[in-house]
């Protein structure tokens, strides 16, 4: 629940969001009836100019109904936007002319962010902070990276309404992780399938590795995919 009441803060998020969060977020995590990701793009309706100023009478259904309307109604509008050669700076490329782009201006985190179906409210021109899209070869965007190089952390990998990322996407996310050279938060990483192994459990989990599953390494940490 820390993660979810950070992230909306990181949105300047108003009172009545944390009222939402504790009193229903909190109790359908527990239920099973929501994950995280699901209510981090809740939260990025919440945040937004479409959502209702009052929220204490919205159910869990109406949220998910409606944050979903809004990243639909989002990514429409996005098709029209286009980068300039000073809103995005390539990091990496790929052999199939798909990219991974540095996003410089606030122009560049608005196309993201309609196309991706998510807030980039809480993105800007901070200090210790970059923002980098995964984009195919017609620079059309897949993943979102939120990274602390402050701090040095990658805090945020993002899909399509922050969700999931792609199978066919996760290589080229994987190659990032290894070139920026920084530690995912491990919660993160279940975007991309991959669910942290705590080292003192390492050898009981090679143990019970399934026949079609397997313990890799990514930046100094261990996961099971």
């Amino acid at each position: 629940m820390e993660q979810l009441l950070a992230y909306a803060k990181t949105l300047n998020a108003r009172e009545d969001v944390f009222w939402w969060l504790e009193n229903v977020g909190k109790k359908n995590i527990k239920n099973g009836k929501i994950i995280i990701s699901d209510l981090e793009h809740i939260i990025d309706w919440f945040c937004s100019d479409a959502s209702p100023r009052r929220l204490q009478k919205m159910s869990l259904q109406t949220a998910i109904d409606s944050a979903k309307k809004w990243s639909d109604a989002n990514i429409k509008k996005g098709r029209g936007l286009i980068d300039a050669s000073d809103d995005i700076e390539t990091f990496l490329s790929f052999d199939d002319k798909s990219k991974i782009v540095l996003l410089k201006t606030t122009k560049a985190f608005k196309r993201e962010g309609t196309l991706m179906g998510h807030c980039l409210g809480g993105y800007s021109m901070r200090h210790g902070f970059e923002i980098y899209s995964l984009r195919d070869e017609k620079n059309n965007p897949h993943a979102t990276f939120e990274v602390n190089k402050s701090g040095k952390e990658i805090i945020q990998i993002k899909g399509k309404g922050n969700g999931e990322i792609h199978p066919k996407y996760i290589h080229r996310v994987l190659t990032f992780l290894e070139k920026i050279g920084i530690k995912v938060r491990k919660e993160e990483m279940k975007n991309l399938g991959y669910y942290y192994a705590h080292q003192k459990h390492i050898e009981v989990i090679k143990k019970c590795l399934g026949k079609n599953e397997k313990l890799v390494e990514v930046n100094g940490d261990f996961y099971v995919i």
